[in-house]
């Protein structure tokens, strides 16, 4: 895909896997440069096409500086390319009768008044208004998403977020496109910040999905709660009443994990926001971490961090995506990463499980529910700070670091390969208690042969030397993570 010969900007094109007519058809390309030159390959796998036989068309940028940045797949054979200013393009890979054809043309707001052959013969007439999302200079896309269907047949509705703006419009495969509305998303949720927390923040947007009800979530950053100037990542949920009307924040729920590297609006440091199938279960997907979620409004919080290696950065990331979504909600939400060192990994939440727990042991909510749940204190707010019944609770520091110990005890050492970063803190002063019993519990499970992920061995000389070894690596993690300190004498000689 050449780029013209004064081009100065030689970015990796944006690709997408098509799959095109039925549901055993080969699969498709379409690729996109930064500067708009579109080719679609319809069949690459088993078609014997050659990759000289495509389809090319070229998007024709209104502003020659600017760059396409995101594809987004709104029905099957048609897509949404985005580009740094926030023009949007349709395209199109069939034609009316199904057959192989790529069109493509820029979104305009006037659309959204019109209907049918009136807003086609605007368009021809020269009415039509194309207007970047981004409101000036200073703004820019940040991301968009796909949300449910409306009452225009073969239509979706798409959700552009800028860093200052949350626009929606109504695209559609048989009919002209339809503007919605453009919001101030940073002021509506600098307000329900400040009505959720009691305190004025700086807010700033990363990403944007939509849940299978239709509710809009934004992944946003919170600056001014944690000391130091550290920012502080929230799951923002808005809701309408109407397709046409701007959504109200209905629900904003801050997490316990603060990055430690500084974070940004595009690139590799970008924090992105998954919702596979539409939820419930969701992800947040940073440079080296992954943070597993509920959505609040499933009635069970659920927040859970996997920490990778330096060397083992994240590259890349897939999940399904379908749509229409299928009509019962999945028990699992899974999510595939690429990773630098270690290639494909997966990740799961089992939501049946979380849920189930909640039915079954009962629920407790109220005023000691966990600081990173929303509190029930507001009837302008829901009552989302759901815990599990009378068990223990998960942000118990005994709990937390058990888990901890557990999980760089059996599955670091001895295995050089694991990408996980296994590591602890302590806040403790001195000597830590928590610490201390979560590591004489892990010891002790090891010596009384309890611990479930010690498999029984025919011999019983290696069996012996497996829990001798594993029981070694308790201290040895401790002491790796340089908390030494935080374990009194008495409790060394346990161990």
């Amino acid at each position: 895909m050449p780029d013209p010969d004064d081009a100065t900007d030689f970015a990796a094109p944006l690709v997408a896997l098509v799959s095109v007519g039925d549901i055993q058809s080969d699969v498709g390309v379409l690729a996109c440069s930064a500067t708009g030159q579109l080719r679609f390959w319809d069949r690459v796998a088993f078609g014997l096409g050659g990759t000289d036989r495509f389809h090319s068309r070229d998007l024709d940028l209104p502003d020659a500086s600017d760059r396409c940045v995101q594809i987004s797949e709104s029905f099957a054979g048609l897509f949404v390319v985005a580009t740094a200013k926030g023009y949007l393009f349709q395209v199109s890979l069939q034609d009316a009768q199904g057959n192989i054809e790529l069109t493509a043309h820029c979104l305009s707001r006037s659309a959204g008044a019109r209907t049918g052959m009136l807003s086609r013969m605007s368009s021809l007439l020269g009415g039509s208004q194309i207007v970047a999302a981004a409101a000036d200079a200073s703004d820019a896309l940040v991301s968009m998403a796909g949300g449910g269907r409306t009452e225009i047949r073969h239509s979706r509705e798409l959700y552009v977020l800028t860093r200052q703006r949350l626009a929606k419009w109504v695209v559609s495969r048989a009919h002209p496109e339809r503007f919605m509305y453009s919001m101030d998303i940073v002021t509506a949720l600098a307000q329900a910040a400040a009505q959720r927390l009691g305190m004025d923040v700086d807010v700033g947007v990363y990403d944007i999905a939509t849940t299978r009800s239709g509710d809009v979530c934004v992944l946003a950053g919170l600056q001014g709660l944690q000391s130091g100037g550290r920012e502080q990542l929230a799951v923002c949920i808005l809701r309408s009443s109407r397709v046409s009307t701007e959504p109200d924040v209905v629900g904003l729920w801050p997490l316990r994990y603060a990055p430690d590297a500084e974070l940004s609006q595009s690139g590799p440091s970008c924090p992105r926001l998954v919702l596979p199938e539409g939820g419930p279960g969701m992800f947040v997907v940073l440079r080296t971490a992954v943070i597993g979620l509920m959505v609040p409004t499933a009635g069970a919080s659920f927040e859970e961090v996997i920490s990778f290696r330096a060397e083992d950065s994240i590259l890349g990331i897939s999940t399904a995506l379908r749509f229409p979504y299928v009509q019962h909600e999945s028990s699992e939400s899974n999510l595939v990463l690429m990773c630098a060192g270690t290639g494909v990994l997966q990740v799961c939440i089992e939501v049946g499980k979380i849920i189930g727990a909640v039915t079954s042991a009962g629920v407790d909510t109220g005023a000691d529910a966990d600081d990173g749940e929303i509190r029930t204190n507001s009837a302008a707010w829901p009552s989302l700070g759901t815990r599990i019944g009378k068990a223990p609770r998960a942000s118990s520091p005994e709990r937390e670091y058990q888990t901890q110990i557990e999980q760089a005890v059996f599955f670091r050492f001895g295995n050089d390969h694991n990408p996980l970063l296994f590591t602890i803190k302590s806040q403790a002063t001195g000597v830590d208690p928590a610490l201390e019993t979560a590591a004489l519990r892990v010891s002790q499970s090891i010596l009384d042969n309890t611990s479930h992920f010690i498999v029984d061995r025919l011999d019983l000389g290696s069996h012996l030397n497996e829990r001798l070894r594993r029981t070694r690596a308790v201290m040895q993690f401790i002491a790796d993570s340089g908390l030494a300190s935080k374990i009194s004498r008495e409790t060394r000689v346990q161990l």
